[in-house]
């Protein structure tokens, strides 16, 4: 429990770094079996959008990690 709430830290830590900025829109934790489509669906943004508001992400959305928070652009 302690090294997951410890990892949970670290990415959160390294998206705000990496973002620069602050997120306007909700903050979506990743879970096993995401992509950038399907939570794209879940918001009503497209995977591009996604990619766009987290740097840390690749261009094809191949490197998000479970409990990875992800900047949701509204």
């Amino acid at each position: 429990m302690f090294s997951k709430a410890l990892l949970t830290t670290i990415v959160c830590a390294f998206v705000a770094s990496v973002q620069g900025q602050a997120c306007t829109g909700p903050i979506y934790t990743v879970v096993t079996g995401d992509s950038c489509f399907t939570i794209g669906q879940q918001f009503g943004v497209t995977a591009a959008a996604i990619i766009a508001a987290n740097p840390g992400v690749n261009a094809g959305c191949t490197n998000l990690i479970p409990g990875q928070g992800l900047c949701i652009p509204l």
